[in-house]
């Protein structure tokens, strides 16, 4: 980060927070000549120093719970059972 001038920091930094990530990327790189690597790194150590709430975002919870697996097992089950009684019933 040292190689960039104020503005361009300030810049990067505006792109920050508008929620322009990846265009705060893509202008890191321009400015710095830096890796794609090296920019991402850059980009989100100054999202964490300008939010440190970005550093953990909350875990978000899957509305569905089991339930998908438990209607592919009801409906595994059924049709065991129906090939199991259509073997059996000779």
């Amino acid at each position: 980060m040292n190689d960039l001038s104020p503005e361009e920091l300030d810049e990067i930094r505006e792109l920050i927070r508008q929620g322009k990530k990846l265009s705060a990327i893509k202008r890191y790189r321009e400015c710095s000549d830096a890796s794609l690597s090296k920019s991402k790194d850059a980009v989100e150590a100054m999202a964490v120093e300008l939010n440190p709430a970005s550093a953990n975002p909350p875990v978000v919870q899957s509305k569905s719970g089991c339930a998908g697996l438990l209607v592919f097992f009801v409906g595994t089950l059924m049709a065991g059972t129906a090939t199991w009684a259509s073997l059996t019933s000779f």
